[in-house]
């Protein structure tokens, strides 16, 4: 990418008048390409080069004026220069610019080589050094080798543009120095030995026939000359007194202005000119004026529009529109003839050797279909598995629901159970709103209100919306702030670490709904189900998982065909998961018929306090809407569901252990965060037996000695 060098001989003779050296104007890219797609889309970026004014084998670092003197396929704003730097950001077509340096009242030039290329790729060069200084009389040169590197410039798959260091040379190309072929290119480019006998050095890149890129590496030269005469000795020099600097505001660059100077700088409108004028005394008394000027510029034009950005994502749908009109009543049809009364539901424990009947099939007499429950789930579930009978059987280990060998022929695993209403429950688990009782004796309750006068339970956890509640099992107690947050705990295990940091999600919300219509005949029930993943997270220690309280809005419509008396029962459900498994959940019965045949509700489901392990874990939402078909109905009727809710992500926090107030079988500890707290712990041999702490002033004693820290307990000094 640049011109032809040439030999420059620099000569500083003792003897005689001191020589002129030679000049040339370098520049470091003299040949370079643009890529645009076939749309006209510049995909490569600008080019730069860098210009340099030599003195010989010297480049002149000062008094150099550089310019661009012509444009050839570009615009002046498409080809601008900073100082030595030319950028070229555009090409209507392939061209050159022309560069001028001026020195000393003489001008020199160079020609930076452009094209266009239409495609997806490119390669260029770049060698370095671009020059190198050789002293003919010493042998010292600036560099002994030059590297050759080829790059590539294309377009990626996600319509950018990336540009790497080829590791080869490109399928279809030669790569040549001096007109000889390079054989052995490899991750690191092309390394030769500079070869001072030569003026220049030239790495050209063909494709086939054609060059692509041609770099030229001038060796500029010089010889040492013999040393000039002395010269006569000099005048006496004299000292500056002083120097006073004056300023005056002008509309003039060019006519010095005839105003008042003044000391301070006035204040200059854009587009005017600040003079300085600067008056030197000298030693001798003697005086020196002289004069600077400088613009004040103006606002430039605004820049040209920038190319249209990438279409972006779709919108979310939006929200369903209201429900139609309800169109007119039909005409009444014939009286039906009676139907036989329908089943009766029995909703039991399970138990080995006891009969379990499904009648749904008799057509006289008192009909019964069975539902058992399992088993109690743990504190902070809110439902236990129920199975709806399907065949009458007398119930043996190999058809125990959900567990026997046999049992899915006996039995239909449903989502929810219709409610008992009686004056005496037997249950292994217990949920409900409101209970008031003498006694309650249960394995497992979950109650928003309690009023007893004799509990036993295994577990008793109180929940109340917007406050903190209680947790006790049989060896240990915890107390929860409303943020759900553990702030006390009293359990016979040893003391945990005190640790300040709380996690919550990503803050955006998390929002689902789902409707339809669910048809349905005479054969059975329809179940309606659909889960959601709220939110996946991956924690390396244990943590309190604290879920928010979550309306959800359920609205039901039954659209029946003839003015049947017959009843349809349909459960509604909505329940927190994590990792699957039930913690929360919230359920109603609807009772719908020709004409009741609407309900809109909103349940709940309650905060909870889920512990979890390290590991990745998965919060979703689960809604169920469960049909129960009693009696016989028309192929052509349905029930329209809508379900609907929004869970805010950021109200979802992942905990360890909180700033609390604890007692354990070891010791106690009050905290009031996790650098101000007082820690009892009698653990044998350990060193932080008792521990006084607030902020970095730590005072510990252990087991052989009393201590002190003034970092936080990161250092000890024994006291």
């Amino acid at each position: 990418m640049k011109a032809q060098g040439h030999i420059t001989v620099r000569r500083r003779p003792k003897d005689g008048d001191n020589g002129s050296n030679a000049f040339r104007l370098d520049l470091n890219n003299e040949n370079d390409s643009l890529l645009y797609d076939a749309e006209g889309n510049l995909l490569s970026g600008s080019v730069v080069s860098v210009a340099t004014l030599y003195d010989g084998d010297a480049a002149v670092s000062s008094g150099v004026v550089f310019a661009i003197s012509e444009r050839v396929g570009c615009t002046a704003a498409q080809a601008t220069i900073s100082g030595n730097t030319i950028t070229v950001s555009g090409l209507s077509g392939s061209g050159y610019v022309m560069v001028t340096a001026t020195y000393n009242n003489k001008t020199y030039s160079a020609k930076f080589t452009l094209k266009r290329l239409v495609g997806t790729v490119k390669y260029d060069l770049l060698v370095t050094p671009d020059a190198i200084a050789y002293n003919t009389t010493t042998g010292a040169k600036s560099a002994s080798t030059i590297n050759v590197k080829i790059y590539r410039t294309a377009q990626n798959n996600s319509g950018g543009v990336s540009r790497t260091l080829m590791t080869s040379v490109p399928s279809g190309h030669t790569l040549k120095v001096d007109g000889t072929n390079v054989a052995n290119y490899g991750s690191s480019g092309y390394t030769f030995n500079v070869n001072t006998s030569q003026n220049s050095h030239v790495v050209s890149l063909y494709q086939s026939s054609t060059l692509v890129d041609e770099e030229t590496v001038p060796i500029n030269k010089s010889t040492n000359g013999s040393d000039g005469q002395n010269g006569q000795n000099g005048q006496d020099g004299k000292g500056i007194k002083s120097t006073v600097a004056m300023y005056q505001a002008s509309n003039s660059g060019t006519t010095t202005p005839t105003g008042t100077w003044q000391y301070n700088i006035p204040s200059v409108t854009a587009g005017n000119y600040l003079w300085t004028r600067t008056v030197i005394t000298y030693t001798d008394d003697t005086t020196s004026t002289s004069y600077s000027v400088t613009r004040f510029g103006v606002d430039g034009q605004n820049g040209q529009n920038g190319a249209t950005g990438p279409q972006g994502p779709t919108g979310p749908q939006g929200p369903t529109g209201p429900t139609g009109p309800t169109g007119p009543t039909g005409s009444t049809g014939p009286q039906g003839p009676q139907g036989i009364a329908g089943c009766l539901v029995r909703l039991t424990a399970w138990e080995s050797g006891r009969e379990y009947r499904n009648d749904s099939a008799l057509t006289s007499g008192t009909r019964y279909i069975d539902i058992v429950i399992d088993k109690p789930l743990s504190i902070g579930t809110s439902g236990v598995s129920a199975y709806l009978c399907t065949t009458t059987h007398t119930a043996s280990a190999s058809t125990k629901p959900g567990e026997g060998s046999n049992w899915s022929a006996y039995w239909q695993k449903m989502n929810s159970f219709a409610p008992v209403i009686t004056p005496l429950i037997f249950t292994q688990a217990l949920t409900a709103d409101y209970i008031n009782v003498a006694d309650l004796v249960a394995n497992s309750a979950l109650i928003a209100y309690l009023n007893a006068s004799n509990i036993k339970a295994k577990e008793i956890e109180t929940v109340e919306s917007g406050s903190g509640h209680l947790y006790m099992s049989g060896n240990e107690m915890q107390m929860f702030n409303s943020n759900g947050q553990e702030r006390m705990k009293v359990h016979g295990g040893e003391l945990s670490s005190l640790v300040a940091y709380t996690d919550t999600s990503p803050s955006s919300a998390q929002s689902d709904n789902t409707q339809g219509t669910t048809y349905y005949d005479a054969s059975g029930e329809k179940v309606y189900e659909k889960t959601k993943t709220i939110v996946t997270k991956s924690i390396s220690q244990a943590r309190i998982l604290t879920l928010p309280a979550l309306p959800v809005s359920v609205s039901l419509s039954l659209h029946r065909q003839t003015s049947q008396s017959d009843t349809i029962y349909v459960m509604c459900k909505a329940e927190y998961l994590v990792d699957d498994n039930t913690v929360k959940s919230a359920m109603q019965l609807f009772q719908l018929n020709y004409s009741n045949n609407s309900a809109l509700v909103t349940l709940t489901i309650p905060m909870s306090n889920v512990n979890v392990a390290a590991g990745s874990h998965t919060v979703k939402v689960k809604l169920t809407v469960d049909i129960m078909n009693i009696g016989t109905l028309a192929s052509n009727e349905y029930l329209y569901h809508y379900v609907n809710y929004t869970v805010a992500k950021d109200s979802i926090s992942w905990a360890t252990s909180i700033m609390k107030t604890e007692i354990a079988n070891n010791g106690f500890r009050v905290a009031l965060s996790s650098t101000c707290y007082v820690l009892v712990n009698l653990t044998t041999g350990g060193d932080d037996m008792i521990v006084f702490r607030n902020g970095n002033i730590v005072l510990r004693v252990t087991n052989s000695a009393i201590q002190k820290s003034t970092d936080g307990g990161t250092n000890w000094t024994n006291l």
